[in-house]
Parts: C-alpha cells; structure tokens; sequence
C-alpha cells in the first residue's frame, strides 16, 4: 500500500483497465484512489484472483473484509424505493468517506464500476472500459437503471483509514470531474 500525498498524484492513476476482465480490481482500485491509496491493478487482480470468468461478489466482500481494512455490505434497493431515493440515501454514505462497488450489465456483458459520489442528481462513477464510456462519468438515477445494475451495490466503509478516507471526501469533486481531469465529460440521462 502507498499512502498518496497529491490529489493530482491519485487523480493520475485513474485509468482503464489492464485486461478484458479486470473490471473487478480496477474498480476497487479506484475505490482506494479517492482515500489516497494506491495498489496496483496487477496486485489487486492477483488478491482478488480475477479469472477470464469475471469476479463475483462473495469475493470481492472477502478481499475487501481481510484484516478488517474495511466493511463491505450489500446495499439493495427497496422494492418501492426509487433509484433517486435510494442513491440519495448512498450518497450520505459517500459523503463520510465509504465508496461503492456495482456490478452494471449490457447485453449479457457484466462490468464493475466504482460509485464515487451522487451530487447535482447525479450518480458519479469512475469506470475502466472504454466500452462502458468515458472514465468519469455522471448518470441521473434513471439513466444509470438502463444498465441492468441489479438494484445492488457493495458498499465500502474504511475501518482501518477512516480517518483519511473522511479527509478525501472534500476532493472528491475534483476527482470526479472530467473537466479537471482532462477528459471529456458525460453526464446522461
């Protein structure tokens, strides 16, 4: 592990992902990135042992559960709660530091995203396929149903750095914008 001391520095090291299937360790390691913590795409894939098969949940939960660095839980929608609600209610939680992981399909096609942030009714996500559209992006709660996201997510709550990922939070904006990062931004919906 690598404690980041530049938002610039982490804001660098979001990028696509290294292989085909390694939506899974990408997506946790962007995850760490909006704490400040850095480990590479290789190590987490090697952690989580991706396969050409993808990476499931339960062992996603595990890795992220080892030496009681972080709790990871589900979090499902309710059935009469809608997506803006719902996403409002994770934002609270990304607003005192967690992060969270989705798993969103296409035509059959799984892919992990990490959810960094819901703001202006936006869900913010940082994503590592280029079939999936731009690295950062913003999704009304509408737009972001149209992805077959399965009405769960993983959320990620620091034990162990609590404290830096609560110091994270205010550069999460930053972080989470194209526009400073360079990139072309989208937002749908």
């Amino acid at each position: 592990m690598h404690a980041v001391s530049e938002w610039n520095v982490a804001r660098a090291c979001f990028a696509w992902q290294e292989k085909e299937y390694s939506c899974a360790a990408a997506a946790v390691r962007h995850g760490l990135l909006l704490g400040g913590i850095h480990y590479p795409e290789r190590v987490l894939a090697s952690w989580l042992n991706v396969t050409p098969w993808g990476t499931d949940h339960l062992r996603i939960k595990r890795f992220l559960h080892a030496q009681n660095t972080f709790r990871a839980t589900p979090w499902v929608r309710r059935p009469s709660e809608p997506s803006s609600a719902f996403f409002k209610r994770l934002g609270k939680a990304l607003e005192e530091g967690a992060f969270a992981l989705a798993c969103i399909g296409e035509g059959g096609n799984d892919h992990w995203v990490c959810l960094g942030a819901w703001r202006e009714s936006r869900l913010w996500w940082l994503n590592s396929h280029l079939d999936y559209g731009p690295l950062v992006s913003g999704h009304t709660a509408e737009a972001f149903d149209a992805l077959e996201w399965g009405d769960e997510v993983i959320l990620v709550e620091p034990r162990r750095w609590a404290g830096r990922f609560r110091e994270w939070v205010p550069l999460r904006g930053p972080l989470l914008s194209a526009n400073d990062m360079g990139l072309s931004e989208r937002a749908s919906g």
